[in-house]
């Protein structure tokens, strides 16, 4: 059995990508949603603890989206939002960072996190990129109300945020 690394990269699949709460929340609601993983991580990265300006950002974290994957009904569920520094979130967007000619900052911060050498970071790659490739395969369903509805019943977004989310989650499907 695996044991699971401390930090982790979270390659959506393909035909997902842009469906997000950013995209479907009023602007105001987002930024109830991601302040309020800010304050409940005490303004610090919920995997590494460092944050923004620990690394010379202006900034403490950013919000990023939690996703659990059913592979067999191919359905991608929101869970959580969580507060992470910016080198963290970096890794969590891997193809992304890598694109951006970041590469050298996520392996860096996947070996000080997970205090892994650079033959298991190429390995670990070797088989994110083989996953996302598999998954993005399929056509996913996209998950995001029960969260929303969590979320308003915590108080954490308003009616008008899960109203318009609804909304524009049937007009995205």
């Amino acid at each position: 059995m695996r044991t699971p690394a401390k930090l982790e990269a979270d390659l959506v699949p393909t035909n997902t990508w842009g469906k997000n709460l950013r995209a479907v929340l009023p602007p105001s609601g987002w930024d109830r949603l991601r302040r309020w993983a800010y304050e409940r991580a005490e303004h610090r990265c919920e995997i590494c603890g460092e944050t923004g300006k620990d690394q010379g950002r202006k900034h403490d974290v950013e919000a990023h989206e939690v996703w659990e994957y059913d592979d067999v009904s191919h359905t991608q569920t929101l869970v959580g939002v969580q507060a992470l520094c910016p080198r963290t979130h970096m890794v969590k967007h891997y193809g992304r960072s890598m694109k951006v000619g970041a590469a050298h900052i996520v392996r860096q911060h996947l070996a000080e996190v997970n205090g892994w050498s650079a033959t298991t970071i190429a390995i670990y790659e070797d088989y994110i990129f083989d996953v996302h490739a598999h998954r993005s395969r399929f056509r996913w369903t996209v998950n995001m109300l029960d969260f929303l509805r969590d979320m308003h019943a915590q108080g954490v977004i308003n009616d008008r945020d899960l109203e318009v989310a609804k909304e524009n989650l049937r007009g995205k499907k």
